[in-house]
Parts: C-alpha cells; sequence; structure tokens
C-alpha cells in the first residue's frame, strides 16, 4: 500500500493465486469494499484482500469481445459504481472501453476510442468526479492525462505529462485532488517512479521510488477530494 502523506509503501502480503506461476499481475482496480480486482497476464481475474493479499479466482472468462489484457479502474456509474476496463492490444488499434459486470461477470463494450488514446492506458476514478487515464504517447516520451466520459469514451479533457516512457510499465491513481502515475524504468530494469501531479498548479515531480516494479494502482471512489 502507498501512503501518499509520507510518500511511503507498506507491505500487506504476497499473491498465492491458484494461478500458472508465469500469470503474473498486469493491473488492479479497488472497489468500496476493499477489494481489489486483479488482471492477470493470462487474462484471468482474481480477487485480492487489500488486508493481507488474500486471492480467489473469479468466474470471468479472458478474451470477452477481444479484450484480453487491459487497464482498470472503478468509477461512478449511475447510482453506484462500475468496473471500466481500457483494451491495451499487442499491436493495432485498441477496442476501446468497457465496462465489466462483477456479478455476471460480464463485458460490456462502451464505445471504441473517437481518437488514438497512445501505446497504453490505465485508469482511476476520482471520486465522486470522472472517470480518468493515463496514456504513454506513441513518441515514447511522456503521456497524456485523459478526463473520459464513461458512457461514448470520448476524451473531454487532455493534459500532457512528462511521465514515464512508452516501454515502461504504468499505473495511476487518484488521491486527495491529486493524480499519482506510477512508471517503471525502460526495458527489464526493476524500480518504480511515483510522479505526483497537482492541477491546481499544474506541477508535477518525482516522489517517491520503489526497488519493485510496479505494475497496477487502485482507489476507490470514496478517495479524499482534498489534499492531505
Amino acid at each position: 500500500a502507498y501512503q501518499p502523506q509520507q510518500n511511503t509503501f507498506e507491505v500487506r502480503g504476497h499473491l498465492n493465486c491458484p494461478v500458472p506461476s508465469w500469470a503474473t499481475p498486469f493491473s488492479m482496480a479497488v472497489d468500496t469494499e476493499g477489494t481489489a480486482q486483479v488482471l492477470l497476464q493470462n487474462g484471468q481475474i482474481v480477487e485480492v484482500s487489500l488486508a493481507d493479499a488474500s486471492c480467489k479466482l473469479t468466474p470471468y472468462k479472458p478474451g470477452q469481445h477481444g479484450f484480453y489484457l487491459f487497464g482498470m479502474g472503478y468509477a461512478k456509474h449511475g447510482a453506484g459504481e462500475s468496473l471500466y476496463v481500457t483494451h491495451i492490444p499487442a499491436s493495432g488499434p485498441s477496442a476501446g472501453l468497457a465496462r465489466i459486470d462483477t456479478d455476471a461477470w460480464k463485458l460490456e463494450p462502451v464505445s471504441r476510442y473517437h481518437e488514438s488514446p497512445g501505446s497504453s492506458m490505465e485508469l482511476t476514478p476520482t471520486g465522486d468526479g470522472p472517470l480518468y487515464g493515463y496514456a504513454f504517447n506513441h513518441d515514447g516520451r511522456g503521456g497524456t492525462l485523459l478526463q473520459i466520459d464513461g458512457t461514448t469514451a470520448k476524451f473531454t479533457e487532455r493534459t500532457p505529462l512528462r511521465a514515464g516512457t512508452g516501454s515502461s510499465s504504468l499505473a495511476v491513481a487518484w488521491w486527495g485532488g491529486r493524480f499519482f502515475i506510477f512508471t517503471g524504468e525502460a526495458g527489464f530494469r526493476r524500480g518504480s517512479k511515483v510522479h505526483r501531479y497537482d492541477p491546481d498548479s499544474n506541477e508535477t515531480k518525482v516522489v517517491a521510488l520503489h526497488p519493485q516494479t510496479i505494475v497496477g494502482a487502485g482507489v476507490s471512489t470514496c478517495a479524499p477530494d482534498r489534499k492531505r
């Protein structure tokens, strides 16, 4: 767990899921009950407790509507919240934005993107606010913070940031009115940087380092909206 106030990390446990050893985590989202949905490299989703990292396999079937690997993030939807996912293809254009019904474990496409988001993208809620994503630029230098309409998949706001490269690992989370973008080192070197972007000051700075490669970050829709 990352503590934004102190810029520190706390180990909650180690994953021991009933999946092949090569099926390592790819992305993560967190619901309001404190449960993380973690997408694995084999396309399966496991539910993970944030208290002790215990996990169980969900009934989700990989590859629905062509979505095999994707970024994840809960966001407000109607009177509740939905698990949004953004397709990350190995090559070619993205299949766009979708929602996963975590009762039936069915993926429901929203729409293809009306313009290219970049080479890859991760998602985050902003409390009661809109869905956001951070996408690496195609030129491999930095990325773009995107406000996303959850009903049309249109980008309603774009903010270029110099965080990460196209060959880095990627995760993003919003907390206390700021965005935290986690980017790994390029290639096979371990380690990640935590970039904090403040929309009020338009400042982006590296605020923490971690010796391991971070591939997923999640925050619930009840995260605080004031700076702490």
